[in-house]
């Protein structure tokens, strides 16, 4: 019996159908490992959850492992590798579900209070305007409060170059009201949340194959070649490429075909929120390997092929944003040494 195979001991189900494994992998899990997708299940078996619904669901995350190598002289050594690997997050629905059903079964009824928010000025409103400092939401079981505040600055998410994500931009209020929300559930039942993280956390867990945690690897590096290598061994996707740092085949580029291949770049440059015309250099710079470029025009054709196809990889695995700050940080790493050599 296959890993992808239903196991059962009479009528118990122990492992996804291989219909189920296909439409896993229509909802965002394409380079997960039989592994992982075992693990995924009985998660989603223990929570009562339903990925299907997107109740809960993988992400892959970069991370760094440890593996064992031989050496030619027959000893053996540890060597850290940077693989993707899954994160299983929950959103908020899932949270109230898993709530909901430990509330019913321990026979005690739920209410919501409205959540608040407060700015500088420390006033509680339900209504707010703006970014604000704090939020605060209370549960009430069985007419007991559950409260919970929690700080924009301890919880609000920022890209590499220091602005905030897209969805913390677009509806601070909204993101940090459900980090309160998450925070009053896991108060209220923490056995029925123990290993539950909430997606967008700062810090989810990454679920290694053996079912180890592993933390998230810390992000820099230095040098441009030793950027573009990890991020295409980062995003290699099962049916995509076969090793680490080849790509589709590139050829010299019509005109036609260079635009829509420029304008790829572009979207693809929006998408993970490289905006500015500064950023774009510094970005396309590293994903090519030159420093000094006047436009992300001046690239090549086969530059601009492989540009586009490693952030492609990156958007489609998930690590788009660790990619784009990679780059940067190796960037500012390289400013400050070439600072510091020339004031010696």
């Amino acid at each position: 019996m296959t890993s992808t195979e239903i196991a059962t001991t009479g009528d118990y189900k122990t492992s996804w159908s291989d219909q189920e494994i296909a439409m896993l992998r229509q909802v965002g899990i394409e380079s997960a490992e039989p592994a992982e997708l075992n693990l995924f299940f009985h998660i989603c078996k223990r929570s009562g959850l339903d990925p299907f619904a997107r109740q809960i669901y993988m992400i892959p995350r970069e991370t760094d492992v440890k593996v064992r190598v031989e050496m030619e002289n027959g000893n053996t050594r540890l060597e850290t590798r940077r693989v993707v690997k899954q994160s299983i997050q929950t959103a908020i629905d899932g949270f109230r579900l898993i709530g909901m059903r430990a509330a019913a079964k321990a026979g005690v009824k739920v209410a919501h209070d409205p959540a608040v928010w407060a700015g500088e000025d420390g006033d509680w409103r339900q209504v707010f305007k703006g970014t604000p400092v704090a939020a605060q939401y209370v549960l009430r079981i069985a007419d007991t409060p559950v409260a919970t505040t929690v700080l924009f600055e301890e919880f609000a998410q920022f890209s590499g170059r220091g602005e905030l994500t897209p969805m913390w931009k677009k509806s601070p209020c909204n993101q940090l009201s459900v980090r309160a929300e998450a925070a009053c559930w896991r108060k209220a039942f923490p056995a029925d949340f123990a290993g539950i993280e909430l997606e967008g956390s700062d810090d989810p867990t990454v679920i290694d194959s053996d079912g180890t945690p592993v933390p998230r690897a810390e992000r820099g590096g230095r040098g441009g070649s030793t950027i573009r290598d990890r991020a295409r061994e980062a995003t290699v996707v099962e049916g995509d490429i076969t090793e680490p740092g080849k790509t589709t085949e590139q050829k010299q580029l019509s005109d036609g075909s260079r635009k829509k291949w420029q304008d790829r770049l572009n979207q693809l440059l929006v998408g993970a929120d490289v905006t500015t015309p500064e950023q774009q250099l510094l970005v396309v710079g590293g994903l090519v390997g030159r420093t000094g470029l006047n436009s992300p025009a001046d690239v090549d054709d086969v530059e601009l092929q492989d540009a586009v196809t490693t952030l492609n990889k990156a958007t489609k695995a998930g690590t788009v944003q660790q990619v784009v700050t990679d780059i940067i940080n190796a960037a500012d790493s390289a400013a400050a040494e070439s600072e510091g050599t020339q004031t010696k």
